[in-house]
């Protein structure tokens, strides 16, 4: 069941915007050796979006470190 806001033609375009990242998101991926350093990224920008929509001030003085020892930053 659809929410209200929610139509087929939101599904379609959905799906068709999928299917044109996943080529490009391939390529881009491919050519970057440290795959894990942009999954770092990646989470860091979405916990940073969180934290200004629901508050957060700051993010840890002292980064985390990875699988391998070095700092999550």
């Amino acid at each position: 069941m659809y929410a209200e806001n929610h139509t087929k033609a939101i599904e379609e375009n959905k799906a068709n915007l999928g299917a044109s990242l996943s080529p490009l998101s391939y390529g881009i991926c491919g050519k970057i050796r440290e795959i894990d350093d942009v999954i770092d990224a990646l989470c860091l920008a979405i916990t940073v979006v969180i934290g200004l929509e629901n508050g957060s001030e700051t993010i840890p003085e002292v980064p985390m470190d990875d699988k391998i020892g070095k700092k999550c930053k």
